[in-house]
């Protein structure tokens, strides 16, 4: 509440928005609305802010130039909405995004990776905008809100057709793309992205050992998945070590990975029909640098539509088209063969399948109520978040789905 109450007045606003947009601002109204939908955000605490402002006539087309929304033509007051984002208060809740460095790492891509990209020769949007970010006292960025611009977020729990699939892994290869070029031009400009999405160690650590525990326990319960009981069991300590490690794999092609890129964290903006014209991610507190398929195994995991599986595939080749195009359109040095673009898709399958274990089952839960981090490792019982993860239809449908087809890819190998 300390960082709303200093964020959420005049003072402080019309500093921000005449630092940003470099143009006198007089700001009338500062509200702020809780922003937080329960099971959607486990790292961080947000609220809407909608500004009552308005601006000098002569320094209007400056302001039009700079953003879309910043775009009144009058004296009298317009609206412009951002999203605060700020560190969590709660002891559990920081403890467990310290442990991740999320802040840290989502406030470098806004200060350090964004306005390099935009400098490149092909620009494509990819994120909000951001107006102000701080480390002290308290973590916390002021970022264009997307909705506002008509973007729209999804179900959380439906997954997404494959039109909207196609699009995101198109804008998914244009960062990737993008970050190539950037690390032709330094090559220490991603040093500083080694977030471990899955540790072993840590509050992570234990929710990840838990779910996978929960998924063995789920199939000894079900006799169509009965057979992955061993597997699982003999795999675990494997697979979660490679997990862990998995940012540290170099591959012949490397890239800055989102890090956390399934449908909650994606907005999209619409045609008059109805029709998907573009998307834009949300999010950064997980991007990490090595292989394009850490990214594409955790959103092919956790965010098709049930009539999309089974389209994995054409789902990759898309990507991948995409991905040389622009490589090009960035007039990259890097092009890498599709023979080893799918042996590092099949090398990296633990990545989709922790995701499946994890991730996934939080967002098929049936009861969102309460849900959190600390109490999903906290309480068991028969009407618990943890007990919804994995004791509903949708996700039983899921891991008949999943299990066979990492089982296929060789994850549990020994």
């Amino acid at each position: 509440m300390a960082v709303l109450e200093r964020v959420a007045n005049t003072t402080f606003i019309r500093s921000v928005l005449e630092n940003y947009f470099k143009c006198e601002i007089e700001v009338f109204d500062v509200n702020a609305i809780d922003d937080n939908v329960p099971g959607q955000s486990y790292s961080s605490v947000m609220n809407r802010i909608t500004i009552s402002y308005s601006t000098k006539g002569y320094v209007l087309k400056r302001c039009l130039e700079t953003v879309n929304q910043f775009d009144e033509s009058r004296q009298e007051p317009g609206t412009l909405s951002m999203i605060l984002k700020y560190f969590p208060e709660t002891e559990f809740q920081a403890q467990f995004v310290r442990e991740l460095n999320m802040f840290d790492c989502e406030i470098r891509i806004y200060n350090d990776v964004l306005p390099k990209l935009s400098t490149l020769v092909y620009r494509e949007k990819i994120a909000p905008r951001l107006y102000y970010s701080s480390t002290h006292p308290q973590p916390m960025l002021l970022l264009e809100d997307l909705s506002a611009l008509d973007y729209k977020g999804v179900e959380r729990n439906y997954g997404l057709d494959l039109e909207h699939c196609l699009l995101v892994v198109e804008k998914l290869a244009y960062l990737h793309a993008a970050s190539v070029v950037l690390q032709e031009q330094d090559s220490t400009m991603f040093q500083k992205f080694d977030t471990i999405v899955y540790p072993k160690t840590g509050i992570m650590g234990d929710l990840v050992s838990l779910s996978y525990d929960k998924v063995v326990e789920t199939c000894g319960k079900v006799e169509e998945l009965y057979r992955y009981v061993e597997k699982l069991k003999l795999a675990k300590d494997r697979i979660l070590t490679k997990m862990s490690n998995a940012h540290r794999i170099h591959t012949k092609l490397m890239v800055l990975n989102h890090g956390d890129c399934y449908a909650v964290n994606i907005m999209f903006y619409y045609h008059t029909d109805g029709t998907v014209k573009d998307v834009a991610f949300v999010d950064y507190q997980l991007s990490c640098f090595g292989s394009p398929c850490i990214d594409l195994h955790y959103f092919l995991a956790t965010s098709l539509r049930q009539d999309v599986r089974g389209k994995e595939s054409f789902i990759l080749d898309y990507y991948f088209q995409c991905l040389m195009k622009s490589l090009s359109k960035l007039r990259s040095a890097t092009f890498p063969k599709r023979s080893e673009f799918d042996e590092d898709f099949r090398s990296f399958a633990c990545c989709g399948l922790v995701a499946s274990v994890v991730a996934l089952a939080a967002l098929k839960a049936t009861k969102v109520e309460g849900a959190s981090v600390q109490n999903f490792l906290e309480d068991d019982g028969p009407d618990s978040f943890q007990h919804h993860c994995f004791n509903n239809a949708d996700y039983l449908k899921e891991m008949l789905r999943y299990l066979p087809f990492y089982d296929e890819m060789g994850v549990f190998d020994l």
